[in-house]
């Protein structure tokens, strides 16, 4: 769920529509880039439930890892993308994604890398922590 909520931020966003269009923020572990390039693939990483309000309530409060990867076809593009994707969903609160999100916030940008093609890489990752309803 979390990562449908990093997914939404990176759709609203305006200043990323003019470089990633939707169809190429994918969600998913397995997902493989498109052919046609950049692209941003959302990962779900951990989902922790927070101490329980109590059975009866009606959602409980959930802390997650989510990880965005950008895939691009240049090393300035990639750096160009991560910063895009920071602002985006750095602290960011409220209505996501159908889903109360207390807070989305920026934890830390990985290392740069390479993939299977020789594309250059590089992923952040956000905490979200929301509420899940029972």
């Amino acid at each position: 769920m979390s990562a449908a909520i990093i997914r939404a931020l990176l759709t609203g966003s305006a200043e990323l529509a003019a470089q990633v269009p939707d169809n190429r923020i994918l969600q998913g572990a397995q997902a493989s880039p498109p052919a046609v390039l950049p692209a941003l693939i959302v990962s779900e990483l951990a989902v922790i439930p927070e101490s329980a309000l109590g059975g009866q309530a009606a959602a409980s409060l959930m802390t997650s890892q989510v990880q965005v990867t950008a895939v691009c076809v240049d090393y300035a593009q990639t750096k160009e993308l991560v910063g895009m994707v920071r602002r985006a969903c750095n602290f960011r609160s409220g209505q996501l994604a159908g889903l109360e999100a207390v807070r989305a916030v920026h934890e830390r940008t990985g290392p740069d890398f390479s993939d299977e093609a020789g594309r250059p890489c590089q992923a952040i990752e956000f905490g979200i922590t929301y509420y899940e309803p029972n």
